[in-house]
């Protein structure tokens, strides 16, 4: 016969990853820069948390080595 015990907490859950880009903390008209040559990585993540999060919108732009993001709405 199994013990019932109601006084052991529930774990947190950890399943997913933790996020790389602080899309979900970004104000809109924050931006941020990083190296060019995560460009790929960025922008990938940035249209996943867009099709997950509708009516958030972003703007990129190259320059001088460095990708920046602006959140737009």
């Amino acid at each position: 016969m199994l013990k019932f015990e109601t006084d052991i907490p529930t774990p947190v859950s950890k399943s997913g990853r933790s996020p790389i880009y602080p899309f979900g903390e970004m104000p809109i008209g924050a931006s941020f820069a990083i190296s060019e040559r995560d460009k790929t990585k960025l922008v990938s993540a940035a249209k996943k948390w867009r099709e997950r999060h509708p009516g958030w919108t972003y703007r990129t732009k190259t320059k001088e080595g460095q990708i920046r993001l602006w959140r737009l709405s």
